[in-house]
């Protein structure tokens, strides 16, 4: 609170006291106090107290510097990720075959191949390998040179489609073969706790 040196004229009741310390002082007069955002309001208060709440308030004020701003390397760090999230279309990107959500990994993956179709799904670095890898043992078009039929089109996003719930099968398996691990693994002895 910061105490406003404007005083109001109004009459002090006889049996007033200070605001701030409860005593009964000669010398209350009418101050405006306002808060964070409060609006102004009337106190009475002692002349002790009207400085000491002056006093705190413009220590308050002199500690209260801004916060450093962000450093050359944490801006560039900044607007590399926002950059990322542009491109990925996303503030929240997901690896959809492994959970990887860290955005410096993050690619994005045609599903058809480019020259199939438009379709993109967000994937990290490791899956988007594997998946890319995948394409080269799609069927190729007997077309080569000319642009894709939409049935062309369809077939490389099902088979796109295919590689996606293959590596998805692959993770399912390895999680489930982990739970089983965790399921049939002794369990550690609890000691019981004495009251």
């Amino acid at each position: 609170m910061t105490a406003n040196e404007s005083q109001f004229e109004r009459p002090i009741p006889p049996n007033a006291v200070c605001a701030q310390c409860g005593g009964r002082h000669t010398t209350l007069k009418w101050h405006c106090l306002t808060g964070n955002g409060d609006h102004p309001r009337r106190f009475l208060l002692c002349d002790g107290c009207a400085e000491r709440i002056k006093a705190t308030a413009q220590a308050a004020q002199r500690s209260s510097t801004p916060s450093p701003s962000m450093s050359e390397a944490e801006m560039q760090q900044e607007t590399r990720r926002q950059k990322a999230f542009e491109r990925l279309g996303t503030d929240n990107p997901i690896c959809v075959c492994c959970g990887e959500t860290d955005w410096r990994c993050m690619e994005l993956h045609h599903v058809e191949g480019k020259d199939h179709g438009k379709t993109l799904v967000c994937v990290c670095r490791n899956c988007h390998r594997k998946l890319s890898h995948m394409q080269k043992d799609h069927t190729q078009s007997a077309r080569l040179g000319k642009p894709p039929t939409n049935i062309e089109s369809i077939g490389k996003l099902l088979q796109g489609l295919a590689d996606f719930l293959i590596m998805l099968a692959e993770k399912l398996w390895e999680y489930g073969a982990y739970l089983i691990e965790q399921a049939s693994a002794p369990k550690p002895k609890v000691k019981p706790v004495r009251p």
